[in-house]
């Protein structure tokens, strides 16, 4: 194994299941800094004691992530007196639930979900608390939020809150079932000071092993989100299981990122025995997290194998034609005109293509 992952699983096996450290060890390469910050896993390597020097950061983090999590606090409880449905995902609600101690898991922002008709009551709750929308076209902002993108706020101290009114981008494989914040896949989770409502523990799982795969195994620190839910919640990977169903994406990119789980952090309950499909999953994401593939190209092909064919052409069609903010951006539409962006994104797709082919 890389030895870069094989310090971290050190890590991990310390903190989450108290496996001693090795007696003889040495402080580790300087550049080992640098994709610790890259992964996200600075917090989990200074607190099992691998890199005392890093401790000064991994401090500097657990502030910002306390920061953040009484900012989530507040937001919630404002969103909850006028929203009926409002749902944080990911950030410290993961923090909670996968990680040993709040202040290790990395993030940058707060991500919320709520019903696509509240948004103009969730604007107002920001504004009124300082935050402004991330971009100043409000035409471009709605549109964002009409086609399923999400839309950003943020405040000058430099927090910064993403909501939408879906789990996942339009052009992703994911069930109609997945989506709503009134379904049975969320739970109230206490953080620090009060109560949210997230993701229950397996659709956190669900949800995680979906964005990994489909983003190309871009950090370590999501692969720790999924062990650790693993390794907290034992009957997790069955109740994750039951939700994606038999057959299609979510299954197999649920068993993909368990398979790369177990490989890196293992052994974890419920992850099945390795195989041969299971050790081509991992070392398709090791040669991704190392940066030894060509990221994009690999992310595709791994999308690709992922999907069934229905699914594939599926998402590949609504990719191609959902409008997008590129498409926002270049035409700032009004609501009542916002139909022209399915005939006006074909063509300046088709227009790239021919000034490519012509280069």
């Amino acid at each position: 194994m890389n030895e870069f992952l094989a310090w971290t699983r050190l890590a991990f096996r310390n903190l989450y299941v108290s496996e001693p450290l090795p007696n003889a060890r040495t402080e580790p390469p300087s550049e080992f800094f640098k994709l610790a910050r890259q992964h996200r896993v600075v917090g989990l390597w200074a607190a099992a004691g691998l890199a005392p020097g890093w401790k000064s950061h991994a401090y500097g983090q657990a502030l910002y992530a306390a920061r953040c999590t009484e900012e989530a606090e507040r937001l919630y409880a404002r969103f909850a007196q006028v929203i009926p449905a409002i749902g944080l995902i990911k950030g410290p609600t993961l923090a909670v639930q996968a990680w040993p101690q709040l202040g290790l898991r990395h993030y940058d922002d707060l991500d919320f979900r709520c019903g696509k008709e509240d948004v103009d009551a969730l604007a107002a709750v920001l504004l009124s608390l300082g935050y402004v929308p991330e971009t100043s076209d409000s035409n471009r902002q709605a549109n964002l939020w009409h086609f399923g993108w999400g839309i950003a706020f943020v405040k000058g101290d430099g927090l910064r809150v993403e909501v939408n009114h879906r789990l996942f981008p339009p052009h992703y494989p994911a069930p109609a079932r997945f989506e709503g914040v009134r379904e049975a896949i969320w739970t109230q989770l206490a953080l620090d000071q009060g109560a949210v409502q997230t993701l229950a523990p397996a659709a956190h799982l669900l949800y995680c092993s979906m964005h990994a795969v489909w983003h190309g195994w871009d950090r370590l620190g999501w692969v720790v989100d999924m062990a650790g839910l693993m390794t907290r919640y034992p009957d997790v990977v069955e109740k994750a299981r039951q939700l994606a169903g038999e057959t299609g994406f979510p299954r197999r990119a649920l068993e993909a990122a368990c398979h790369v789980a177990n490989g890196l952090f293992g052994p974890l309950p419920g992850a099945d025995e390795p195989d041969d499909a299971g050790d081509g999953d991992l070392g398709d994401a090791v040669a991704l997290l190392m940066q030894t593939a060509d990221r994009r190209v690999a992310a595709r092909r791994l999308q690709r194998r992922l999907c069934s064919r229905t699914e594939w052409i599926g998402s590949t069609l609504r990719r191609a034609l959902t409008p997008g903010d590129p498409d926002f951006q270049r035409w700032s539409l009004p609501a009542a005109r916002r139909y022209r962006y399915w005939l006006l994104r074909p063509t300046r797709l088709l227009v790239r293509a021919t000034a490519s082919a012509g280069s």
